[in-house]
């Protein structure tokens, strides 16, 4: 019994490592994302609240650019979502090397 999980663990270490892998890179880009989509939803935010307060747009348009804004604000969870599923995969395949 002790044979066959050592040879599956020989097996998934492979799969193992590019979950490791994509994790990472997928972290990687949710930093750069939640920077630059978080920056740009401010932006937008300012724009509408800013051209509601000087009367340029009617407020059913600045809550369609606030709503907007609110997207850009909210893309980055979503490539989180992709590291924890990678995360959850990962600890899922992963057997303790040390059993008791």
């Amino acid at each position: 019994m002790r044979i066959w999980k050592f040879i599956l663990k020989i097996i998934f270490l492979p799969v193992l490592a590019l979950l490791m892998l994509i994790g990472l890179f997928a972290e990687y880009v949710a930093g750069i994302a939640r920077m630059l989509f978080r920056t740009l939803a401010y932006i937008i935010f300012m724009v509408a609240i800013l051209s509601m307060g000087f009367g340029l747009e009617p407020i059913n348009e600045c809550i369609h650019i606030v709503s907007v804004g609110f997207v850009f604000y909210l893309l980055p969870c979503f490539i989180e979502g992709v590291v924890i599923v990678t995360i959850v995969i990962r600890e899922w395949i992963h057997f303790p090397l040390i059993e008791k």
